[in-house]
């Protein structure tokens, strides 16, 4: 009894006081004593061997679980090391690339801006040079573009108002119309001029403008006098000034559209009765001329002096006249048929037009000192002319006093 009491005893005390590293068993035989040792178990004596086989096991498993916990730790090190190097080295790449990338699309901004703002620097100086600027139909075509023109837009309608125009102070001025005109003064001149001077009858030269008279220009008094057979259709032409200065011009399409009526324009018949005109005013002299013998008499000095200053001055009568002519003969066979004087008429006109004006006012700064160079080019046309007639003003008169001169020293 008083050895279950010890086990009993024994059993009963802390387990806190066993010591892990004890492996001794508490028995009959090694504890005479009843000196109390430390317990690390309580079993029979046929437990020790699978009690050390467990440990054994157990150790070994502890080393096999460590050594495949510290396999796996430093296994998953290596994948994550592997994997965050490869991470970086991707996110490296990736940053290259997108820095490359980056530069690429800053390097084609740039010249798509580049490429941009000259494209629109050509279009902006497009525009400025443009008649109209917006105007599209008179922009640059482009490469392989094929662009007809609209004709009813305000660029293409100013142009052409400047070819038209331009065109028009080309005839006034054309090298081969400015001499034909002369040619034509010059022969009328010298017709005119060899009437003064013929030597036969002076009666027979006027007889012949009286005969030109009643066969183109007879008039219905004439015929009631039984002068000609028939009424001229332009009757007394060749005696009338009006015929001369304005005439009525070409009747029909050749005299006038909706914009111009033709005011200094002579139709073929008006330019022949204004040559008869001239000639009935200025071609005859109703003086018999010189002789050959009176030509050498030195006492007819003054009278053939006297006849060759008057020769001289219906001369230049005659040449001034002929010069109004020449203003109003037409330069153009076709089309609005015009004179010189009606040219510039014309061109004076038509920029009073209130469709004219509404063009050039509405016109870029280009357009207006391309409208204002063509008035320019007409008003020194007409300063010419206008010099030209006054030069010629000067001339007879000049003759005028000189006649008068002589008059009085042969009247005295």
């Amino acid at each position: 009894m008083r050895m279950i009491k010890y086990a009993l005893i024994i059993a009963s005390l802390p387990i806190a006081f066993v010591s892990p590293n004890a492996s001794a068993v508490i028995t009959y035989l090694n504890c005479p004593t009843l000196t109390p040792l430390p317990v690390t178990a309580f079993m029979p004596a046929a437990m020790m061997p699978i009690q050390n086989a467990e440990t054994a096991f157990d150790v070994g498993m502890n080393s096999v679980v460590k050594s495949a916990v510290t396999s796996a730790s430093q296994l998953q090190a290596e994948s994550f090391s592997s994997t965050f190097s490869s991470i970086m080295t991707n996110m490296i790449e990736v940053s290259q690339t997108s820095q490359q990338d980056k530069m690429q699309i800053e390097r084609q901004y740039e010249d798509l801006m580049m490429s941009y703002k000259m494209n629109l620097a050509d279009e902006k100086e497009q525009l400025e040079s443009m008649m109209f600027p917006g105007d599209p139909s008179m922009m640059q075509p482009k490469e392989g573009e094929v662009r007809q023109l609209d004709s009813s837009s305000p660029s293409y309608r100013f142009v052409k108002e400047m070819c038209s125009a331009g065109k028009l102070q080309q005839a006034m001025v054309s090298k081969k119309i400015t001499s034909n005109s002369i040619a034509t003064k010059n022969r009328k001149s010298q017709k005119i001029l060899a009437s003064i001077q013929a030597v036969s009858s002076v009666s027979a030269k006027a007889k012949e403008n009286v005969d030109r008279h009643y066969d183109m220009f007879c008039s219905s008094t004439d015929q009631d006098y039984a002068l000609c057979d028939e009424a001229s259709l332009m009757p007394n032409a060749d005696l009338d000034p009006g015929v001369l200065l304005y005439p009525s011009g070409y009747i029909g399409s050749g005299g006038g559209n909706d914009d111009y009526n033709t005011a200094y324009t002579y139709s073929p018949t008006e330019s022949l009765a204004s040559y008869q005109y001239i000639k009935n005013l200025t071609g005859a002299l109703y003086l018999k001329p010189p002789t050959n013998q009176e030509m050498i008499d030195p006492n007819r000095v003054r009278f053939v002096g006297g006849y060759k200053q008057l020769v001289a001055s219906l001369s230049m009568a005659t040449d001034g006249l002929l010069y109004l002519t020449q203003q109003r003969e037409p330069i153009n066979t076709t089309g609005l048929i015009m004179s010189q004087l009606d040219s510039m008429n014309y061109l004076v006109e038509k920029e009073k037009l209130p469709k004219y004006l509404r063009v050039v006012r509405s016109a870029s700064e280009v357009g207006q000192l391309t409208a204002l160079q063509k008035k320019m080019a007409v008003q020194r046309k007409i300063e010419f002319e206008l010099y030209k007639l006054e030069d010629r003003i000067r001339q007879i008169k000049s003759a005028k006093v000189a006649l008068e001169i002589t008059r009085n020293s042969l009247a005295n």
